[in-house]
Formats: C-alpha cells, structure tokens, sequence
C-alpha cells in the first residue's frame, strides 16, 4: 500500500477515548470500533490499515509504537488509512447471558519472526478462530483497546 483511500480525522473529550481498536503490526490494522465513541461517528472502519497518525507513517511500525503514538497526548487523530472492505471485521455474537460469543477454538499458536535479523526465531501468539471464519491472533489473550 502506498496511497490512502481515505483520511479519518477522530476527535475524543479531554481525557477519553477514542472508541477503537488495532491488531497486528507491519501493518495495524482496525479490528473493532465502540459503539456510540468518536471513532464510530468519525468513518473509520473495521479492517481499516492504518497508514499514518498525525502525519507520521506507521506502515513500519510495531503495534506498541502505533499505540504510543495514538496516546501522545493529544486529543485529535489524523489517520490515513487504506481501506479492505471489511475483510477483517470480526462478528462477535451475544449469547442469551450477554457475554461474547465463543470462538471456535482459541489457544496459544507458535509463528516464526517477522524480523529479518532473526529468521529463526519463533513467537508465542494467542489466537481465536471466531465463527465468521476469520483466525485473530495477538502478542497475549488480552486485546489491545484505546
């Protein structure tokens, strides 16, 4: 990706939050969006990647430099982003009880190093397979909110 389809401008209150959240580095990528946040009214959507906040890109960069970035202090985001069309966005059901849905399976998976310097290297990652037939994975089996 080199050029954006789009440019998202998310606004909070002093001290809140914007309402999304990311996964995956090398790109990020949008993986949900709250309802009733800044982030819902602003146009950015589920499986947006992003491509840089304020100016700055971020194509290069890790999910904790996005974050740190994110919560600079500021409480304007500039995002420039390419869109997928929803190809990430995850549907996560309620049940009868109001707790989300099970996945599939979910459980710890081993993938090698995205890092060229260490081609050997393998890392330990959460993953869950939801029932819209997607596999989402993460660094733990907590995700990342903002």
């Amino acid at each position: 990706f080199t050029e954006s389809d789009k440019r998202v401008v998310v606004r909070r209150e002093a001290g809140g939050e914007f309402g999304f959240r990311i996964h995956g580095s090398k790109p990020v990528v949008v993986s949900a969006i709250e309802p009733d946040t800044p982030a819902e009214t602003s146009g950015l959507e589920v499986g947006d990647i992003i491509m840089s906040v304020n100016g700055k890109s971020v194509m290069d960069a890790i999910h904790s430099e996005v974050v740190l970035l994110a919560h600079s202090g500021t409480d304007v985001l500039e995002l420039e982003v390419a869109r997928t069309c929803n190809v990430l966005a995850p549907r996560v059901a309620k049940s009868r009880e109001g707790t989300e849905e099970t996945p599939i399976a979910s459980g710890y998976l081993w993938r090698k190093s995205a890092t060229s310097s260490n081609t050997d290297k393998w890392v330990r990652r959460w993953f869950k397979l939801r029932r819209d037939n997607c596999l989402y994975y993460y660094k733990t089996d907590a995700v990342s909110t903002f």
